[in-house]
């Protein structure tokens, strides 16, 4: 029997809670949509923006920093969207950006405040033994240039990388299309280890620097240096429950335990779904948190309404990271244990990119990580006496092509030990014996919680022949289907909690484009609030 509080028609149906689904729910609201549901297959919103419990201790899933937030008297897209919307979140930033170490370098940069980039200039310069000299001026311009772009990338309002008003207006942007962070780097004739500091965000964008864009690199850069990363107090679970309340309060539906086995085409339009219960909902405009790959391949009835050209596309593309993340629980204070880093790049055998990427296409022997102590920004995220720690590689998925249910938990428990071991090495105690819980996340446990394709969370690759200004450029044309968008990672600002934020947004405006263009006849009572 069809449950009664669905409605029997909507205006649009989103397909997952995940932080860009409920942003693109938020912004259609705004924008005079009326009738909108999400659908949520678990019991709570967010995602893998989420937390869990275990002994007694709250356990952040996946957020260890967020981008676009800065101060409240400087605030970035994010904060702005979140204070816009009386989305009330605690954060905490913490004063250093980044600490990164090899074999014979160790150098921690500290964040700024505001856009200023000169504290990590000094710290880097430092690191090399060059304070105040010419590698402290050439660092500074690198991060005043990733700045330029920056704020040219923010002040883009439509998009259109071809208008000549963006020319003229944003040339620092231009100029850095078509160039990889490497060639960029070399450009600056920095000292190898100074260019090994810079690109140590790398595998956070899932690319080594020779085909990664500088564009995308440059804007994180610019963010997360010059502003500082963001925590959730009470971690992400706080943003999604915010996030939820907000919908809840606009008036937007969210159903809980509801998976969506098809998306429904009629036409070349799309007319609703259908529940895995059977029940179909109708509406003729979809937002999907489901990537690409999935709704294609499985979702789309029938299945002739898929044109070739999205399949061309999906070949196209290469899938981005995964994750391997244990969490600890430590029986000892930071202080205790000598931990005094909230955030550490580690490369063991030293800045490899091919090794590295190598290593990140197998299922083990990871060699570079990123390792995380939550208690040097919130000293009050555990218990006194005890320690929140991650420890956490982005391998990609092909490299658990060969994991089956048979194998899966020695391989989890082969690659736990390795990293245990490796960071036990680098901090000089035995993680082992000072572990209360430990809990795994890998691309096994991501897949079967979200239904993320492979597991992945980032998207697809952000590379040389498949940038972000190309994505822009051919935004558009990907919209295979009308009626239908996506909002997630797979969208073309990327991965990470800050970029969803924007996904979201675009993914309604995607909406709104292809509503103002045909509208179709169940829709036409809408009344759009420009």
């Amino acid at each position: 029997m069809e449950k009664s509080f669905f409605k029997p028609e909507y205006d649009c149906i989103i397909i997952g809670s995940a932080l860009a689904g409920m942003t693109a729910a938020i912004t259609l609201r705004k924008k005079g949509f009326d009738n909108i549901l999400i659908l949520e297959r678990q019991d709570m919103p967010g995602g893998v923006t989420t937390s869990f419990v275990r002994g007694g201790i709250e356990l952040e899933a996946s957020l260890h920093e967020m981008s676009s937030i800065s101060s409240k008297e400087c605030p970035l897209s994010v904060r702005k969207f979140l204070q816009e919307n009386e989305i009330d979140v605690d954060w905490m930033k913490s004063d250093v950006a980044y600490r990164y170490v090899e074999p014979g370098l160790d150098c921690l940069v500290h964040s700024g405040e505001n856009g200023t980039y000169e504290r990590a200039a000094h710290d880097i310069a430092l690191a090399v033994g060059d304070e105040n000299g010419e590698i402290y001026e050439r660092v500074l311009m690198f991060f005043h240039d990733c700045k330029k772009v920056y704020d040219s990338i923010t002040g883009l309002a439509d998009g259109k990388l071809l208008d000549i008003k963006l020319i003229e207006n944003h040339i620092d942007l231009i100029r850095g299309l078509g160039y990889s962070l490497e060639s960029v780097l070399k450009a600056y004739h920095l000292p190898s280890k100074v260019e090994r500091i810079l690109s140590a965000y790398w595998s956070y964008l899932g690319n080594t620097p020779d085909d990664l864009p500088y564009i995308l690199y440059s804007y994180i850069v610019a963010d997360y240096i010059g502003y500082g990363p963001y925590l959730c107090k009470k971690t992400s679970h706080e943003l999604s429950l915010q996030l939820a309340e907000c919908c809840t309060r606009m008036g937007i539906e969210i159903e809980y335990h509801q998976e969506v086995e098809k998306i429904l085409v009629s036409d070349h339009h799309v007319v609703g779904v259908r529940l895995s219960s059977g029940q179909v909902l109708y509406s003729n405009y979809v937002i999907s948190g489901a990537y690409p790959n999935t709704v294609y391949t499985k979702m789309i009835e029938p299945q002739e309404e898929v044109k070739k050209e999205a399949f061309k596309m999906l070949n196209s593309r290469q899938l981005g990271s995964t994750v391997f993340s244990l969490l600890l629980v430590l029986d000892q204070s930071p202080e205790e244990l000598g931990i005094d880093t909230y955030m550490t790049f580690y490369a063991p055998s030293g800045m490899n990119y091919k090794k590295i990427a190598k290593s990140y296409h197998s299922s083990h022997d990871y060699r570079y990580t990123m390792n995380v102590c939550m208690n040097i920004v919130n000293k009050d995220c555990s218990p006194k006496g005890t320690t929140i720690y991650s420890i956490t590689a982005l391998p990609y998925p092909d490299g658990w092509k060969n994991v089956t249910p048979y194998n899966y938990e020695t391989y989890k428990q082969r690659v736990a030990k390795e990293m245990i071991e490796m960071e036990s090495k680098r901090l000089g105690i035995s993680l082992k014996d000072h572990i209360k819980e430990i809990e795994f996340i890998t691309p096994v446990s991501i897949a079967h919680y979200s239904k993320s394709f492979r597991g992945c969370i980032y998207g697809y690759k952000s590379c040389q022949n498949d940038s972000i200004g190309a994505r822009i450029m051919t935004h558009n044309e990907e919209l295979f289907i009308p009626g239908l968008a996506f909002a997630g990672a797979h969208q073309y600002a990327g991965d990470g909690m800050g970029p969803a934020i924007n996904n979201g947004m675009q993914a309604a405006m995607d909406i709104l484009s292809q509503w103002n263009k045909d509208v179709p006849a169940p829709l036409k009572k809408l009344i759009i609030k420009k």
